[in-house]
């Protein structure tokens, strides 16, 4: 702009940026307006005002309502600028002035408006567009209080509602982001910021309270501390606007009323005289208090979901009873904004009373260890019994609190409670299993969605324990499977081997039985006698379960199947000695064939003779050795074999091989000795 036009009539266009030069440079001959310098004042001074705002603004003047904007309103015209500058408003705007026609008819009958995100089809590109506005319409009276002509102030809202549009399938809440609030207005003078005038929004903002011609840090001595008067002074001082963002503010809302906390989008824009110079500030914006809040409840709503997706994805997933009632714990003290939080478990000591804490969050476990741990009272019982949930805004208030000695209430040095909420973890087959707790220092901080959160978690959380329970009994069948499985297999392994070792042992009876010149009939009793002994064995180690089997059991039953009453002239003589299962057949075969050779032709082949049978146990360098003695007496003489037969040659050689050790057969005139010295077999 010329430095010419800084003075004079055209002064009130100093600092009107592009537009206040295209308003200096218009042939203003055909315009409703007329030369600017005969403009009358108000309207200069709304001009000025309007030119020097970063707002986007425009005024509609004169019976004709010609149209002047500022260099912010100029990219809203589009193709329409500059074409418009001091054209008819109606006019320019034609396309919708069915929309905006009432509201410029309410303005100059001396009626402010205000819209908040009003759509409009505007051509302001060659086509119809779609677009958001939201704004207000203010009377401008002459000097004589006519009312002359409109001031607007104006912004696109098209994006943010668009915005808005997006999101709504979310959060229904928050269709109407921006348009909750109706925007405001003032105007302020000098260094301490005089109202001179404030419309009614700015009044509902604080309160209805008298605000012109008072300063205003005397106005709303609320603001003190809070910034909002160092920001006037700043503006006022270098004439540089402010441009606040949801900036919070602790405002009365009634005169008389508490401090509550609201969030502004505004601006605040130096308004100057004809010279330029800053007389005072214009204050306009949106309280924008609802949109911030609920954004924080939706930042909220959106944290708590993700609490809620994780915990029910990890619990779904966990079979670990450890990790899952940590994790429901900790998921609580998220959701509820709890200092701390426990779970018990429903089990009880041997009086019936104490719960067992198993998990804790936001505090040291060893801040409940030294109280031990709590007992069922009146305030636990809904819990563990699983009748109701608790919550307290205060518990220590609570009818059923302080009703049980030894503490009548916390202990001293118990974490501080007031606010308690407590709820019930049941399961569909164990019933209660549990219960959650959760505690706060302060009174009234649990909500009744909070309830609905835990009984939420608390629902999982009874799952979990069900799948980790039925994961536990299914791991168990299946270890017992597995052994059942081992221990089938490991039957039919021993069973195998045992008539293997049977069939070779029948085989060898039958060739050494049949082997020789014995007579068939003679051969055929051998054999079925050798069978009998055996089956004895079998019998013996069947009792047993084919585990271990007595030294003097062998020994007896052996005796007691071949001599029949004869075995009355046994005796036997020896400690309980335990041998497996093979030796244990070898051994009683052995007995047998001495038997049998005592009754053919030793001590008990006549009247008079004995048998004495003697062992003992014996320290050995090696470990513990067997001694057996088997000795005959009162029989005919003996005399030795000329040849060793079957039952000779299997108790000299077959049982000291499996021994280990040496058997040897003395024939004593007096009768026939056997002794047997080996390593003690062990048993399996």
């Amino acid at each position: 702009m010329k430095d010419a036009a800084a003075e004079g009539p055209l002064a009130f266009l100093a600092g009107g940026g592009s537009l206040g030069e295209m308003i200096l440079a218009l042939d203003w001959s055909t315009s409703p307006l007329g030369d600017p310098e005969g403009w009358p004042a108000p309207l200069k001074s709304v001009v000025s005002l309007m030119l020097n705002s970063k707002f986007p603004m425009f005024v509609a003047w004169g019976d004709e309502l010609g149209f002047l904007y500022n260099d912010a309103y100029a990219p809203i015209l589009g193709a329409k600028h500059p074409a418009a500058l001091g054209q008819r408003f109606e006019e320019i705007w034609a396309e919708i002035w069915p929309d905006l026609g009432p509201l410029v008819d309410r303005a100059l009958d001396g009626e402010a408006s205000w819209l908040d995100d009003l759509p409009l089809t505007m051509k302001r590109h060659g086509y119809d567009e779609d677009t958001w506005f939201t704004f207000s319409y203010s009377p401008i009276r002459d000097e004589q209080g006519h009312v002359r002509g409109l001031f607007c102030a104006c912004t696109e809202t098209t994006e943010k509602v668009r915005a808005v549009r997006t999101i709504k399938s979310e959060r229904e809440r928050l269709e109407n982001l921006f348009a909750q609030a109706p925007g405001f207005m003032a105007m302020v003078s000098g260094p301490s910021h005089t109202f001179e005038l404030v419309n009614e929004a700015y009044q509902r903002l604080i309160g209805d309270r008298t605000l012109v011609g008072l300063p205003v840090r005397e106005a709303l001595p609320e603001l003190e501390g809070q910034g909002f008067f160092e920001l006037l002074d700043n503006v006022y001082r270098t004439g540089e606007p402010f441009v606040g963002r949801q900036q919070p503010l602790l405002v009365r809302r009634t005169p008389d009323g508490p401090i509550e906390q609201a969030y502004l989008d505004f601006i605040y824009q130096p308004v100057r005289d004809s010279e330029g110079a800053v007389t005072g500030i214009f204050a306009e914006g949106y309280d924008v208090t609802e949109q911030s809040l609920s954004e924080e409840r939706m930042a909220t709503h959106a944290r708590v979901l993700e609490t809620l997706n994780q915990t029910g994805a990890a619990l779904a997933s966990e079979l670990d009873l450890d990790k899952i009632v940590q994790r429901v714990t900790d998921a609580g003290v998220a959701l509820t904004g709890a200092q701390f939080g426990a779970f018990f478990y429903n089990t009880v000591d041997q009086n019936g009373e104490a719960l067992v804490l198993y998990s804790l969050t936001g505090a040291d476990r060893a801040q409940f260890d030294q109280f031990g741990h709590p007992r069922a009272t009146e305030v636990f019982k809904p819990t563990f019994d699983g009748t109701a949930i608790v919550r307290s805004d205060d518990i220590t208030k609570d009818p059923r609190y302080g009703k049980n000695d030894p503490h009548f209430g916390m202990p001293r040095g118990h974490l501080p409670v007031r606010s308690y909420l407590a709820v019930p973890v049941q399961s569909r087959t164990e019933g209660v299993i549990g219960g959650l707790f959760f505690g706060h220092e302060k009174p009234g901080r649990f909500l009744d969605s909070h309830v609905e959160l835990i009984r939420g978690i608390a629902a999982q959380a009874a799952i979990a324990f069900d799948n980790a329970r039925l994961y536990r009994e299914a791991q168990v069948e299946i270890e017992q499977r597995k052994k059942a499985e081992q221990r089938q297999s490991l039957l039919i392994n021993e069973l195998n081997h045992r008539v293997k070792n049977t069939l070779a042992i029948v085989q060898g009876l039958a060739q050494q039985s049949f082997k020789g010149k014995l007579p068939v009939e003679a051969a055929r009793e051998a054999f079925d006698a050798r069978l009998g002994a055996l089956a004895a064995a079998h019998n013996l180690l069947t009792r047993k379960n084919w585990e271990t089997a007595l030294l003097s059991e062998i020994i007896s039953d052996s005796v007691s199947a071949t001599t029949g009453a004869l075995s009355s002239r046994v005796t036997l003589e020896g400690s309980e000695v335990v041998l497996p299962p093979q030796t244990a057949v070898s051994l009683t075969m052995a007995v047998h064939e001495l038997c049998t050779n005592a009754i053919k032709h030793g001590a008990l082949s006549n009247d008079t003779g004995t048998i004495a049978v003697r062992w003992e146990v014996t320290p050995g360098v090696s470990g513990p050795r067997l001694y057996l003695e088997w000795k005959e007496a009162g029989g005919p003489p003996v005399a030795a074999p000329t040849r060793r037969g079957f039952g000779s040659r299997m108790i000299e050689r077959g049982l000291a091989a499996e021994l280990h050790g040496s058997v040897t057969l003395e024939f004593a005139p007096d009768g026939l000795r056997c002794t047997i010295d080996a390593p003690l077999p062990m048993a399996a």
